[in-house]
């Protein structure tokens, strides 16, 4: 059975690469992204708006390379944007949350994507505990998690 994963935050695609390939196939991974970096005071907004964000987008293609449409679906635009029109024909086995990093941004992707992940699904993210995002873990305290592996909190749905 095929497995959808979802990722919010993308940037240049190291760990869609990851997830398509420790997950196996089949499995789809959707990576939804602006392409235009976490904003001006992060150094992904300061490489977005030097190079564009389609040349960010650019590299993202690249980099996924043969994943590119088989195993790999770039979906550009804002998380919420796709949240809100996420087909519930297609619940998803793991979110992986790794966007904004403001509180009331990882707040938000919680919320919108939570109700996605099919029962007994994974939602989860990154930068737990980076003492540059505390906006991070006080988020996921509210929502409660499971537990935490490295920079990496997760709970079951």
């Amino acid at each position: 059975q095929r497995r959808h994963v979802l990722e919010v935050g993308s940037w240049v695609g190291r760990t869609a690469l990851v997830l398509a390939e420790t997950i196996g196939s089949p499995v789809h991974v959707y990576c939804v992204d602006t392409f235009q970096g976490s904003g001006m005071g992060d150094k992904t907004g300061l490489l977005a708006w030097k190079h564009g964000p389609t040349k960010v987008f650019q590299t993202f293609c690249q980099n996924i390379g043969r994943h590119l449409f088989k195993s790999i679906f770039p979906c550009k635009g804002t998380s919420l944007e796709w949240a809100a029109i996420w087909p519930p024909h297609i619940p998803l086995d793991l979110v992986f949350i790794d966007a904004g990093h403001q509180y009331e941004q990882v707040k938000a992707d919680i919320r919108a994507w939570a109700p996605h992940v099919r029962q007994g699904g994974i939602l989860c993210g990154h930068d737990y505990g980076f003492a540059l995002f505390p906006g991070v873990q006080q988020a996921v305290d509210e929502f409660g998690k499971d537990g935490v592996d490295g920079m990496v909190w997760y709970r079951r749905l």
